[in-house]
């Protein structure tokens, strides 16, 4: 069943991109975080 939703969905993982400092949740990659201007970017990948 897993495996038939990872195929519907289209990827079987997702990633994305968090400033360590204040939070902010950032779209693609990016060096410093738009809204406090951290360059401590963490990155995950969620299966």
């Amino acid at each position: 069943m897993l495996g038939t939703l990872k195929r519907a969905v289209g990827r079987t993982t997702h990633d994305f991109r968090e400033c360590r400092r204040c939070g902010t949740t950032l779209d693609g990659p990016t060096a410093r975080c738009p809204a406090c201007g951290s360059r401590d970017v963490a990155r995950y990948e969620i299966e």
